[in-house]
């Protein structure tokens, strides 16, 4: 089940990107030229590699050469595509991209659907393995760094509700803050 949910992903990741490259198609390039889309992304891990490896191999089929651009703060891919230094991005959810143009000024749109990486959980480690595997383990009064932007921290936040270590009192529709705890 998960390898179906994986490739699904891949599929629709390689579907918007291609269709974005052939929307990208017309623009100052001669026909002579290939056609090349540079993808402004999140450092690569062990998880959205192998998915980014599939979607250029599938790109690569229909013509269309992927190049990606790691990124490793959150609002540079945003000013990268704004400065026309990438063709398109890949690495937020709707509600970060909405945050991001109003706090920037932007008018970044929306383009295609792509794949978004799981939030993770990360544990410290002691003598170099993980400190806790489960979160069942951590103590109570454990500390919990959350991410510093409004969008992704309600996100977290939500996961840590739904790992049962916190209680949220958030209104529907509203991002959830340190507030709502």
């Amino acid at each position: 089940m998960k390898l179906k949910k994986i490739l699904g992903i891949t599929g629709l990741a390689v579907a918007s990107t291609v269709a974005l490259a052939a929307c990208g198609a017309g623009g100052n390039k001669s026909a002579k030229d290939d056609k090349t889309l540079t993808v402004g992304i999140m450092t690569l891990d062990d998880t959205t590699e192998p998915l980014w490896d599939k979607v250029k191999e599938l790109a690569k089929d229909k013509g269309v050469t992927i190049e990606l651009k790691e990124f490793t703060d959150y609002n540079q891919p945003n000013e990268a595509l704004k400065n026309g230094e990438i063709d398109v991005n890949a690495f937020q959810h709707i509600y970060f991209l909405n945050n991001w143009n109003k706090e920037n000024k932007g008018d970044v749109v929306a383009a295609a659907d792509t794949l978004l990486s799981p939030i993770h959980l990360f544990s410290g480690t002691e003598n170099g393995k993980a400190k806790y595997k489960d979160v069942k383990e951590l103590p109570e009064g454990a500390t919990i760094s959350v991410p510093n932007d409004g969008t992704n921290e309600s996100r977290a936040l939500t996961l840590l509700q739904t790992a049962g270590l916190i209680k949220l009192d958030v209104k529907d529709g509203e991002l959830a803050t340190i507030k709502n705890i």
